[in-house]
């Protein structure tokens, strides 16, 4: 019971609001419910929305899984290089520490301009949004491998590609599933916001 007293008092709140000033820009708690339930079973309206909110969030986790799977593909890869080479790092880390800071929503203008007012302009920021803290995290989890487990391995005879699938991977796999966890998190509140405002 203890959890549902700030939502109730925020939704209580929201309602003496809408009461108290009159506006009709912001619609009651009610009005929201009844149409949620048309939205999602239908049978009070009975218009082109009724009963279709299951199209609209299979369109949602389409954007979503595409711009997520893709920052994953391209991250993880990424981030194995520039934690681990020296000359990748030093060739595309700084770019990318320029570019990490600028907001997603700056990027909205380009992805009008390149992919049109269709869902490949939000899988593109999707994308954008998942993927540094994605390579980000992939890239601390490389870099803070203790160097004596490479010391080791090496006088295993463990070197080159076994040395990245056995020791590499395994050292930063924590580090890599955090970024996934962050970026997918990410994913989700950008598509939620857009439908909400768009």
């Amino acid at each position: 019971v203890t959890p549902l007293i700030v939502p109730v008092m925020l939704v209580a709140a929201w309602d003496l609001c809408v009461r108290l000033t009159g506006t009709r820009l912001i619609p009651l708690p009610r009005d929201v419910a009844i149409m949620l339930y048309d939205f999602s079973f239908g049978g009070v309206y009975d218009d082109a929305f009724s009963k279709t909110i299951h199209i609209h969030f299979w369109k949602s986790v389409q954007r979503v899984y595409g711009g997520f799977f893709a920052a994953a593909a391209v991250g993880i890869p990424l981030g194995l290089l520039i934690g681990r080479i020296k000359f990748v790092r030093d060739l595309i880390d700084p770019t990318l520490q320029i570019l990490r800071p600028v907001p997603v929503t700056a990027w909205l203008p380009l992805s009008m301009i390149f992919f049109g007012l269709g869902p490949n302009a939000a899988i593109f920021l999707v994308f954008l949004g998942a993927f540094y803290p994605i390579v980000r995290n992939t890239t601390l989890g490389v870099r803070s491998v203790v160097y004596r487990l490479f010391e080791a391995a090496s006088m295993l005879g463990c070197n080159g590609s076994s040395l990245f699938r056995q020791v590499v991977l395994p050292a930063a796999t924590p580090s890599i599933f955090n970024g996934l966890r962050l970026g997918h998190g990410f994913a989700w509140i950008l598509i939620v916001v857009g439908e909400m405002t768009g």
